[in-house]
């Protein structure tokens, strides 16, 4: 597994191809996996470079407190180890928020920046939602968050197709 020590913990990443480097930042609830698609296509003219975040996929768990800079200076530490000065940076979702502030804090590192479903900040309404999410997760209603974002994220259609096949919240 080809991990690469940055800010005192084991970062799984990936690299595929040679040339100008993309750099592929997750969401939050995904992991290098999710990029399976891209990778063969991009690597033909490009050297690809997946990564999880601490905390996420294959990388390794944080046993320290940290907060959102540590996301972008692990970016930017994961740069220094692999000897990348430069680089084409692609965001997804939180990820396009880690390359937001990673371009206020490190401009001198992008090439070009590319960001999916990003968010600079959050509405009234969104964060009452992801309060309610982080305070359900915290009381281990892992079912009713499932519930609650499959309701926020599919069609009344969808959901009418799909509700028989979800699990049933007791």
């Amino acid at each position: 597994m080809p991990v690469i020590k940055v800010n005192g913990i084991d970062i799984y990443h990936e690299i595929h191809g040679e040339g100008e480097s993309v750099i592929f930042v997750n969401g939050n609830h995904t992991s290098t996996a999710g990029w399976m698609f891209q990778v063969p296509e991009f690597q033909k003219n490009y050297k690809v470079i997946l990564y999880d975040h601490r905390d996420q996929g294959q990388t390794e768990t944080s046993s320290v407190d940290y907060d959102f800079n540590q996301f972008v200076d692990d970016l930017s530490e994961l740069m220094n180890a692999l000897k990348i000065e430069k680089a084409n940076i692609v965001g997804l979702s939180f990820g396009s928020t880690v390359c937001m502030q990673f371009a206020n804090t490190y401009p001198e590192k992008i090439n070009k920046l590319i960001l999916m479903g990003a968010m600079s900040e959050f509405s009234p309404g969104l964060k009452y939602i992801y309060d309610t999410i982080v305070k359900m997760i915290e009381l281990g209603k892992l079912e009713e968050v499932f519930k609650l974002l499959s309701i926020l994220a599919f069609s009344e259609k969808s959901l009418d197709t799909f509700a028989p096949q979800m699990p049933t919240i007791s």
